[in-house]
């Protein structure tokens, strides 16, 4: 089982929509058990997903009101076995707030799903607080998800800092060109700052872009899966995250 956390501290950078597009890749077209936790408590990629956002959801299990398989939703993308999502809260703000702490070690958690589950993906909220923090303390790898403007692409450094501070180690995979327009004329420049601070960071640019499109959006307002919603791949942004996915899995195994 490997856990990859999805994490980037600023907001609209494609983070939900890429844990949601990996979750739905590997659930329906790499026919992998696949469990996504949404530690959002915007709960986007639930809500996308089409969970059951009045059933138990992370809140519960990590206050230790509800067992972590007792939460676990089972969606209806074709896969091996299963495919399942514990749904995000508004009250996990209480937890990064002080307001409610965690009672239970995750990690043991997940760890006793070892041969039921291939992959867990873990969407986070778009800030360095507590809860992403324990994300990334059990994290095999990371996937830094990055608007591909300037300013984005300078704030992306705290993400690296973070991992290194509570696991070290943790993979950084990659940084994620997201909402790519092929067509910006500063689009070269973007690049080489990505690279610029990727290099910083001591880690790689995807090769994949992933280009603007209207069919992430499309699916979340369905309630599908992208690869659900688009199981023949027309689309630039299925095509994109497909050629996305083929690099993950050629290092994570």
């Amino acid at each position: 089982m490997k856990i990859i956390v999805i994490c980037n501290r600023k907001g609209g950078c494609g983070k939900s929509t890429t844990a949601g597009a990996m979750y739905s890749y590997l659930a329906k077209v790499a026919k992998k058990n696949v469990l996504l936790l949404d530690f959002d408590s915007q709960c986007n990629v639930s809500y996308a997903l089409g969970a059951d956002l009045s059933a138990p959801t992370l809140y519960d299990v990590l206050t230790g009101r509800v067992a972590l398989q007792d939460a676990m939703q089972f969606l209806p993308e074709e896969t091996k076995d299963y495919s399942c999502l514990v749904p995000g809260s508004e009250m996990l703000s209480n937890i990064d707030n002080g307001d409610a702490e965690i009672k239970i070690d995750l990690k043991a958690e997940l760890k006793a799903l070892e041969g039921a589950i291939d992959y867990v993906i873990i969407d986070t909220a778009p800030a360095l607080a507590l809860l992403t923090g324990l994300a990334l303390s059990i994290a095999d790898n990371v996937v830094v998800p990055v608007v591909a403007d300037i300013y984005n692409i300078q704030g992306m450094q705290g993400v690296g800092e973070l991992v290194a501070d509570v696991n070290p180690d943790a993979t950084i995979i990659g940084i994620l060109l997201t909402r790519y327009r092929v067509r910006l004329l500063a689009v070269r420049r973007i690049e080489e700052m990505a690279e610029e601070v990727a290099g910083r960071m001591g880690v790689k640019v995807f090769k994949t872009k992933i280009r603007e499109g209207i069919t992430v959006v499309e699916a979340a307002m369905m309630q599908k899966g992208l690869y659900c919603y688009d199981s023949e791949c027309k689309s630039n942004v299925a095509q994109d995250y497909a050629e996305f996915m083929k690099e993950i899995l050629s290092e994570v195994c």
